[in-house]
């Protein structure tokens, strides 16, 4: 069976790993690793380093492949929207349109709330071009996530609604779509 983790504690075997087929197509001192490591970083959230993103999404195949001066190019993946936005109080909500153009990858979305207090709760929705919620996310944490494998393609609507409090949120999400577009923002 499989299990599903996240954070430091699946980013940690994950980096681990690269950095030992890093090595294996080419030895370098630990300076070049660092570098080359750092060089195929894609920079998720706030700019810099942070809490929520660490340094970013580390591009593996890019890693490996500067380390061993391969030419080549990357496997497909689908495309990442970020976002930074705010709710103003409780019960407003922002409408998000994501124009999914293919069923080839699923949608993954995340809100995080930077920073929250527990006077603050987001919560996240997803629906169908049909309208139909195929999937939400409610808890009490500062960060939502939803992952969904599309059935047809069209515009998906994402929700973030404010259950308690006001203030920022970030979103990002990633699937095999042409746009994101904030299409109410309360």
């Amino acid at each position: 069976g499989y299990v599903a983790y996240s954070g430091t504690s699946m980013a940690t075997p994950f980096t681990a790993g690269v950095v030992a087929l890093m090595q294996a197509a080419a030895v370098q001192s630990v300076a070049t690793v660092k570098a080359n490591l750092a060089s195929a970083v894609q920079d998720w959230g706030t700019a810099g380093a942070d809490i929520d993103y660490g340094t970013g999404r580390l591009q593996a195949y890019e890693a490996i492949r500067q380390q061993g001066g391969f030419s080549g190019t990357n496997v497909a993946t689908p495309r990442h929207f970020a976002v930074s936005e705010s709710l103003a109080g409780q019960g407003f909500s922002d409408w998000y349109a994501l124009s999914v153009t293919t069923t080839s990858y699923p949608i993954g979305i995340g809100v995080i709330i930077p920073g929250a207090s527990a006077s603050k709760n987001f919560e996240l929705y997803l629906y169908d071009p049909s309208g139909y919620l195929v999937r939400s996310s409610a808890t009490t944490k500062r960060q939502e996530q939803i992952g969904y494998k599309p059935k047809m393609t069209g515009t998906f609507w994402i929700r973030i609604q404010s259950h308690a409090g006001s203030g920022n949120y970030h979103l990002d999400a990633s699937a095999g779509a042409s746009g994101l577009v904030l299409s109410t923002n309360q």
